[in-house]
This record gives structure tokens, sequence and C-alpha cells, in this order.
């Protein structure tokens, strides 16, 4: 990954989707991607450049949400709320998603037009169910080649590229003859990090080792990940190559995993088969503390990251751990080799079967006999890597102060220069911009190809059940009068009866209610829904729907 000069950068021409439940671990669970959800957002704030912050949002719940974010991490900051149900989104440019799940916002977007604003996505876990039908709905979705998919690393981009290729052949031979549909850009950008916060505190990793009773010239080695042997990295293999590494150097090495106890796993699944490295001594200590982690890499040798699961896509832990002026071991594993560079760190050579070898864990997953879990886990177990590579990596880097400052100081420098939030932002700038540019060079009828067409996969309530009535109303012909007001209950005793605003969602506001009703009880006899709209200049349709609310509760009725 290079880093490139950037000029003068600027907000306009991007709206970024805000729900907390992507930005805010402390909220809803500490996971990898709230953890980089919220280091984007907080970085992006910081680096963005001039011009106000446009956010879209579902619900007044997340504007109110995203106002107290952004207040936090940048007061002052002008920003922009947009509903991304209102008018205002043809405006937008390009509006980031921060998961991979645009094909719904694609079916979404297409009865405004297919240019009506571009979207964004980013790759975080790709080994889901969920993930993958994510993956096959965009070559299925009606997304246009000034969509995009960040992918966090090759490794992610290929079998993005892979699923999609699979889904075009599928439809090729399900619909002979028929042009692929358009594919998105899948662009290659890492998730970045605000290096400075990982600066190491000597003082405190000095306190972490005579706490852990680390004597002068032991080795402290260092993992940071959830503790899943079956999710994220089986410890055995890695317990078998420390143990190799002590017998190689004579020291006595550490080993600190840092993290918490996550899906089932239990703290015997790590402890237990520690008794495969006699001469080296396991602390467990907790992750989701962050004094803890700031000890740990301030007190750390090396970092290692012996993941053998298809759950990690990137790995943001060794950009942390090169931060803080760790040298890293880690496993030639997806993302890891983008991020590991010669000069920092060491690969470990990974072995796996090929696609016959997991077929079957793959259909049971697919109909729901095996979980995530099961899914992942048992492909781990057909995943290896050099234990003997490991050892004498680990008892080379143990065994060399000098080699691990060097390598340290390399490892700070490529963290500062590649994965700082400084350098991963304009990137993704330069993305958003030149899909705004895609965009605005498409025809009227190209945007327009799916004009007065339904959404297939979850159409108007209406046209999907419009044989459950005796009659429907066609929209625009709607002729309707108010009832007596005499002996009936009024609006607002109906909505307190209906609970209306525990429900949360409103067909329209009170406010157009009460407006419409008075409208129709002043008229000497009824009125169009044409006639409605221009005397109280309201949208037909918001006119109408009024209307039918109206009638259902007898305070109208339909001439």
């Amino acid at each position: 990954m290079k880093t490139m000069p950037h000029g003068p950068r600027h907000s306009s021409g991007v709206a970024l989707y805000f729900v907390s439940d992507a930005y805010d671990p402390g909220r809803h669970g500490l996971n990898g991607r709230r953890v980089a959800g919220q280091s984007f957002l907080t970085g992006y704030l910081r680096h963005m450049g001039e011009g106000p912050l446009t956010l879209c949002v579902d619900t007044a719940q997340a504007a109110r949400a995203a106002r107290e974010f952004c207040e936090t991490v940048s007061p002052g900051r002008e920003l922009r709320i947009v509903p991304t149900y209102s008018p205002q989104m043809t405006g937008i440019g390009t509006m980031y998603y921060p998961a991979l799940t645009i094909a719904d916002r694609a079916w979404a977007r297409m009865p405004r037009g297919q240019s009506a604003w571009s979207l964004c996505g980013i790759t975080h876990t790709t080994a889901t169910r969920g993930s993958m039908a994510q993956i096959a709905q965009l070559g299925v979705a009606p997304l246009e080649p000034w969509d995009a998919v960040i992918c966090t690393s090759r490794a992610v981009q290929s079998g993005v590229q892979t699923q999609l290729a699979l889904t075009e052949e599928y439809l090729a031979r399900r619909m002979p003859g028929g042009a692929p549909p358009p594919r998105p850009i899948t662009e290659v950008i890492p998730l970045g990090i605000d290096t400075a916060a990982f600066a190491p505190d000597p003082s405190e990793g000095a306190k972490l080792r005579q706490k852990l009773g680390i004597a002068e010239g032991d080795v402290l080695c260092m993992v940071l990940s959830r503790l899943v042997p079956w999710g994220k990295f089986d410890p055995i293999p890695l317990y078998l190559s420390l143990q190799k590494a002590a017998q190689m150097t004579g020291k006595r090495l550490h080993l600190a995993l840092v993290g918490r106890l996550d899906v089932g796993a239990r703290e015997r699944d790590f402890t237990d088969p520690a008794r495969l490295m006699p001469d080296v001594t396991l602390h467990i200590l907790d992750g989701a503390d962050a004094a803890v982690r700031k000890a740990s890499f301030s007190g750390a040798d090396m970092f290692l990251f012996p993941i053998d699961n298809l759950q990690e896509t990137f790995g943001l832990a060794p950009i942390e751990a090169m931060a803080a002026g760790l040298p890293v071991i880690a496993t030639d594993w997806d993302g890891l080799r983008d991020t590991v560079s010669p000069e920092s760190g060491f690969l470990i050579p990974t072995v796996t079967g090929d696609a016959d070898h997991s077929r079957v864990e793959s259909v049971r997953y697919l109909i729901g006999t095996d979980t995530e879990l099961h899914f992942q886990g048992l492909a781990a177990s057909m995943t290896s890597y050099d234990t003997g590579a490991m050892a004498t990596r680990i008892a080379q880097l143990a065994n060399d102060d000098d080699l691990r400052r060097r390598m340290g100081r390399a490892a700070q420098a490529h963290a500062i220069s590649t994965f700082d939030w400084a350098q991963v932002i304009p990137q993704m700038q330069d993305l958003w911009a030149r899909q705004n540019d895609l965009r605005a060079a498409v025809s009227r009828e190209d945007s327009a190809r799916y004009a007065r067409l339904e959404v297939p996969v979850l159409p108007s309530a209406f046209a999907t059940f419009a044989a459950w009535p005796s009659q429907r109303i066609k929209a625009g012909m709607l002729r309707v009068a108010a009832t007596p007001a005499e002996g009936r209950a009024g609006i607002d005793e109906i909505l307190t009866l209906r609970r209306h605003h525990e429900f949360k969602r409103g067909l329209e506001t009170d406010e157009r209610f009460h407006k419409v009703l008075a409208a129709l009880r002043a008229a000497p006899g009824p009125l169009t829904s044409g006639q409605l709209a221009k005397s109280l200049n309201l949208p037909v349709l918001a006119i109408e729907r009024v209307v039918l609310w109206l009638v259902k509760y007898d305070l109208a009725t339909l001439a």
C-alpha cells in the first residue's frame, strides 16, 4: 500500500450513514466492527477538511445520537442531518455506509433513479452467512459502476470478486444470453487508526512487567485478540511454537493473552493447553480494559498474531502494536500480508485445503445445520502454519535486543506513514470523488431505467397484497368528506387510545391530521385530494395517506 500525497480536502460530495450500533462500542458492546467504526468516525472528523459534516440517518433517535457523538469528538463542527427517506438525499453525492450491506440500500434507491446518489460500503468480516449473502446480492441488486465496496485488504478483494464472478456465472446459466450486471468498484483501502493514541508509556509498561513477575532479561510476547479458539485463533499451535522457541533461546519467555472470552469460550480453553509449553509463563489479561491494553503494548517485547480463522479479514491489532513500536510476528493470512512489512516483522507461512475439502461445511452452514462458529472453526481445523518457522522467528527476536528495537522503530514509522487516519481518509475521499464523477456522466435515460418498477425484494405493501382488500383507491383519484363531529371521538383521543406516539412511527404528523380534517370540516361538500393539496400546500400522496387514516376511524368518509 502506497502513501500518496494529498492536496487540500473538502467534505462536500459525501454523506456518512450514521447509526450508533456502527460507531459506539461503549453503548452496544465491544467488537472489531464497532471499534473500527468509532475510530473511523473520530479520524474522519479530524481529517475530513473544510466544510460541514453531512450525516444520513433513518430515525430521529439516530439523529440525536449523531449530534451527541459529533459534539463530543468535534465540538463546534457544522452538522447537516439528512433523513434517508427525504428528497434531500438527491443532493448528497455519495453515501458512505459503514458495512458491506449496501445491496438493500441500492434497492431503496431504485425508485429515486440510479444516479440519485452513489453508494459506498466497506468490508469487515466476510466469513458469515449474512455477509456472504450480501456479497452475492451485490451481483443482483441494482448497483452501478459508480457504487463501491471498500475492501480492507487484497485478500478480501479477491474473495469479494470471486463471489461476484460466481454470481455472474450463475446468472449467465440461469438466463443464457443476458448481459452480466454492472459491478460496483472494489477498492483496496486499509482500515486506519489514530497512531498517536498508541505511543508507548514506558512507566506503565514497567509496572505491568513488575506486576506479572517478569524478571530482567525475560522476554514478554503479547497477543491482543478475542479469546475464542474456534472463532479467532487456536492457542495450541502457538504454545507449541513458544515451547520450541524457549528451548532454542534459553531465555524465560512469557505470553500475555490480552483479550476477552467470547461466544462460549472458557478460560480453561487457554490455560489447560499451557501444559504444552512448560518453559513459558502464561498471563491472561483483560483486553476490555483500555489501561491494560496500553500497559501491555508498552511493556511487551514483541507482538504475536497467530490467526488461523476465516473470521479475520484485516487485523487492527497488529497495526496498533506497530504504532506502539513493537515488532510483529503474524501468520501470512488474509490482510496481514498487506500490513506487516519485512522491515517491521515476520510473516509465517500458512496452509489450507482447496474448495473440495470444505464443501460439506459450507452446505451445512447454508441450510442452518451448523452455526457460524462450526463453519469457521472446522475450516480453521484444516488451517495450519509453520510452527517451526514461528518458533525460529520468536527465538530470533528474543535473542537480539537490537533487532527488536530496529524492527520496532520501523514498525512504528510504517504505521504512521501508511495506516494513520491522516493517510487513509484522503484515499477514501479520492474514491468518493471518483464515484461522483462517474455518476455525473450518466444519462437521464440510464438513470431512469427502473422508473415506475416496484422494488422486487420488498414491493410496496399495497402492490404485493393488492388481492387482500375489496377495493383499492387509485392514487390521485380520492374524493372525501368529513363526518359530523358530534358524537364521535376526536383525533387526539384516538391517537391516545391507540397509543400512537408509543409506536414510534407516525403515518404522518399530528399537525397534518388536524389540518386535513379541519379543511374537510370547513368545506361545504366533498373535496378531491388535489383540491386539499392545493389549499394546504401539501403533496397529494401525503393528503391521501392522512385521509385513509381518517376514514379508518370514522372521521371522514369516501365520497
